[in-house]
């Protein structure tokens, strides 16, 4: 685990190297995930458990539910996230891990081999929510082992300048997660290059477009200014909605996911679907009103018409009397009572067709996704 001069190159850092705030929460974070035994160490060293009055130090810690869980209720309350980055060597992994702390190449250059680090931790929002990003350095190999095979999202990269770098990752992803339900997200990485054709079966944008995937995100880290995140908010998203086949996540807000994103999350949205929602309640419970208003008062299917007075005990059908009533009287409880029937029978096939309809909708959004 970092903790040391690679530290540096593990979390955000200012101009001059040093180590900022939000750096100093992103350690903290990276060394609860990876060693909680080693934070709560630390914890007790610090006099956490006597300065906040807490019984112990393990108080500080929140423990999820299981990922399971999550994936069975479509819904997370975890705040890290864990990428593994898998390629060939020199295919582009360290400069994204050093990318996701905002430096270029030129930075890179800079950091000396020993000092270079496995992971790379910093913020990301999603949606306006702060989650942490912890992206994993994974050595190449021919089997990756039970450890470097689990995580909440995974990331293929490939050379676009090397024709033999996508067999890697069309491999590894056959063999550990193709049937999983983990998501991947494949990068074409050093995209500012001249690119060639991958000696492969397929090419990257059909072996995504087979297996439901994103297509592959072009990324660069040699830039002049810092480099783009936009990959980064993408692996976060898939992390944190593995349930949904998002078949477009890019920002350009051009295209039809962004453009319905922004207008799901937009204020205005909210505001008229609420006035809708109002204007709805308050007319539909106008039209009950007049409708028992209408039941009580018709002279027809009114309810106090179809109550007739009974002048002798002996008269009533409670006491089985013998009696029988005028055949007029019959034929008009007869009709009020076929017309409330046939009321009914439309109401309830209404609600039918209505409940048919919204489930077929419901399934056809969830082939689409």
């Amino acid at each position: 685990m970092p903790w040391g001069p690679d530290v540096n190159n593990t979390v955000y850092t200012n101009d001059k190297g040093w180590i900022t705030y939000q750096g100093f929460l992103s350690q903290w974070t990276l060394t609860t995930y990876l060693d909680v035994q080693r934070c709560l160490e630390y914890l007790g060293y610090l006099g956490y458990s006597i300065l906040t009055e807490q019984e112990s130090q393990a108080m500080a810690v929140t423990v999820t539910r299981d990922k399971k869980i999550d994936l069975h209720k479509c819904q997370t309350q975890r705040n890290v996230f864990r990428c593994n980055v898998i390629g060939v060597q020199g295919c582009g992994k360290s400069g994204i891990l050093q990318s996701h702390l905002g430096r270029n190449l030129m930075r890179q250059k800079m950091i000396r081999q020993e000092h270079k680090s496995y992971y790379a931790i910093n913020p990301v929002y999603v949606y306006g929510q702060e989650k942490y990003l912890l992206l994993h350095h994974v050595t190449e190999c021919e089997a990756l082992s039970a450890a470097d095979a689990t995580c909440d999202v995974v990331c293929l990269v490939y050379d676009v300048t090397n024709p033999k770098s996508f067999e890697y990752c069309t491999r590894i992803f056959k063999q550990h997660f193709m049937d999983s339900r983990t998501p991947c997200l494949v990068v074409a990485a050093k995209s500012d290059l001249h690119e060639v054709k991958q000696e492969n079966s397929v090419s990257p944008s059909q072996f995504c477009k087979k297996h439901k995937m994103p297509p592959p995100q072009p990324f660069t880290c040699n830039t002049v200014e810092n480099p783009s995140r936009d990959i980064f908010s993408k692996m976060t998203t898939m992390a944190m909605y593995p349930h949904a086949r998002l078949r477009c996540l890019c920002t350009c807000n051009r295209c039809t996911f962004c453009l319905c994103q922004n207008l799901l999350n937009s204020e205005l949205f909210h505001s008229v679907k609420n006035k809708l929602f109002t204007g709805v309640v308050n007319r539909l419970r106008v039209v009950l009103d007049a409708l028992g208003e209408y039941l009580i008062t018709d002279t027809v299917t009114s309810l106090a018409h179809q109550v007739h007075p009974v002048p002798h005990m002996e008269s009533s059908v409670y006491m089985e009397s013998s009696l029988e009533l005028p055949e007029d009287e019959l034929r008009h409880m007869s009709q009020a009572e076929l017309k409330n029937s046939t009321f009914w029978l439309r109401a309830s096939f209404g609600a039918t067709v209505f409940a048919v309809l919204g489930f077929a909708m419901y399934k056809a959004v969830l082939k689409q996704r």
